[in-house]
């Protein structure tokens, strides 16, 4: 029986270092990972504030293009407001009609649309 107990102790020494390794393995694992999951939520982060600027941008176009597009309906609007105020006085009220009715057309259609109707 001599012999058995030095070869025990050589199999709790063997067994002990592969449960050491086996150990390192598993901090090295989960150490990395961690990291990985901060690295990962950076990124996250990084997307999102990404995302977030290109929706501005593109908010920030779309307003502008709306305020344009106001200013020129604006435009239109106002001459023929002031054409329907400034309207002579008449017994019939057909040029006030024709030019609200331009106007609104205009409106809607754009600025200087083809086929007026000619004033009555």
């Amino acid at each position: 029986m001599p012999f058995a107990i030095p070869f025990t102790w050589k199999l709790i020494a063997i067994g002990a270092v592969i449960i050491a390794w086996g150990g390192s393995l598993v901090w090295a694992h989960h150490s990395g990972a961690v990291s990985g999951k901060a690295e990962v939520i950076a990124a996250d982060q990084k997307a999102i504030e990404k995302a977030q600027k290109k929706a501005d941008d593109a908010a920030n176009e779309l307003i502008i293009a709306q305020a344009q597009a106001m200013a020129v309906t604006e435009k239109t609007v106002t001459v023929y407001r002031d054409r329907i105020v400034h309207a002579p006085v008449t017994s019939t009220c057909g040029p006030t009609v024709h030019d609200a009715a331009a106007g609104v057309l205009d409106a809607f259609r754009g600025a200087g649309a083809a086929n007026r109707p000619a004033h009555p």
